[in-house]
């Protein structure tokens, strides 16, 4: 194990871990969605092995060159292969919640506790840091600050239902709008079957449902808010409250230039409708079949100011659906000229939309 791990690059770890038989991809966030096969024997070698390197590093006699750093990321990581090796090992009729691997590192128990703590406290972690410079740690202000990525409770399924059932509200209300945080996570596709083998999980969802999508919707909105309040202050804007000039209804129709052909005439792509409140625009997504794709238009991050300063930003497509890049635009709400608002797609190609207002 000691030399193999020596030979295995943390990055190509990371990589294996999205070839696992987990929950299925969404081809939108996740270009290997046609890779997603199963295979059991690649999941528990890797599940050994990531296992092995958590438990039992304290008897490599590693240097700190071998083991620079100790990042609350790969805490997660590494407990998820453990969660869903021990799991494994149950449907074999083995239980591994409560040996003791190592005097040190105690049983994987007491490792899924403690990395819940992480998943809660990144910085739990901090004194172990041997050095600021690993990607998973930045400095500020002279302290370490971990960096980590959405852990989803749904991860931890297992270990919660045998130790900690009062937080399984935590799975049954977890944010489903980022597809990513839900399906991105390392481990086996086992819960249509851990379902089947705890049927009170599942009476437990019916006799509670009004309560736990009341509840989920709820918490779904105040996520929503306070992530396009987040935006809102890093793109320097502000909430608008009070009068609104330019709260309302706008056809918005899409023009691009081909960057290709600099004598050429700008070809029309789609027509979409734009509202706009409180510092906040929002495309409807009409046309579906057009581009940008409508799926895209409606995830754009829209802000403007009580000025008539208009922001866009987001991924868009032209050519072929799919091909998307990250892209920003920028222009006025006051309709004087045409095109109010402008943008260079990622190949050169030159945006144009012009606005009309509705109401």
């Amino acid at each position: 194990l000691n030399k193999t791990v020596k030979k295995c690059d943390h990055t190509e770890l990371m990589d294996g871990a999205n070839n696992l038989p987990f929950r299925a991809y969404h081809p939108e966030h996740n270009r290997r969605a046609g890779r997603a096969d199963p295979n059991f024997t690649y999941l528990i070698t890797i599940s050994k092995l990531m296992t092995g390197v958590e438990l039992l590093h304290s008897t490599f006699n590693w240097s700190a060159a071998d083991y620079s750093a100790y990042a609350a990321d790969y805490t997660i990581l590494v407990s998820e292969f453990l969660h869903d090796y021990v799991y494994l090992a149950s449907q074999a009729g083995v239980d591994l919640w409560m040996d003791r691997f190592s005097d040190e590192r105690g049983t994987p128990a007491d490792n899924l506790r403690y990395a819940l703590q992480v998943r809660e406290n990144p910085n739990l972690v901090n004194k172990y840091a041997l050095d600021i410079g690993f990607p998973d740690c930045e400095e500020q202000d002279g302290e370490i600050v971990q960096k980590m990525q959405e852990y989803p409770w749904s991860a931890f399924a297992y270990y919660l239902h045998q130790f900690e059932p009062k937080l399984f509200d935590n799975i049954l209300l977890e944010d489903r709008l980022d597809i990513w945080s839900y399906t991105g996570a390392s481990g086996v596709n086992y819960e249509v079957e851990f379902l089947i083998k705890n049927p009170e999980i599942v009476e437990y969802f019916w006799a509670n449902e009004g309560r736990i999508l009341d509840e989920r919707a709820e918490a779904e909105q105040k996520i929503r808010e306070a992530k396009l309040e987040e935006k809102l202050l890093k793109f320097g804007f502000q909430p608008i409250n009070g009068d609104d000039p330019f709260a309302g209804k706008y056809r918005v129709k899409w023009y691009f230039k081909n960057v290709n052909d600099a004598g050429s005439e700008r070809e029309y792509q789609s027509t979409d409708t734009l509202t706009l409140e409180g510092g906040l625009g929002k495309f409807s997504g009409d046309q579906k079949y057009s581009q940008p794709s409508a799926g895209l238009r409606k995830d754009l991050f829209i802000a403007y100011t009580l000025s008539g300063k208009i922001y866009l930003s987001g991924d868009l497509d032209l050519f072929d659906a799919g091909r998307a890049y990250p892209t920003e635009l920028t222009g006025s709400l006051n309709i004087q000229s045409t095109p109010e608002i402008t943008g260079v797609w990622e190949e050169g190609d030159v945006f144009e939309l012009e606005l009309e207002r509705l109401n």
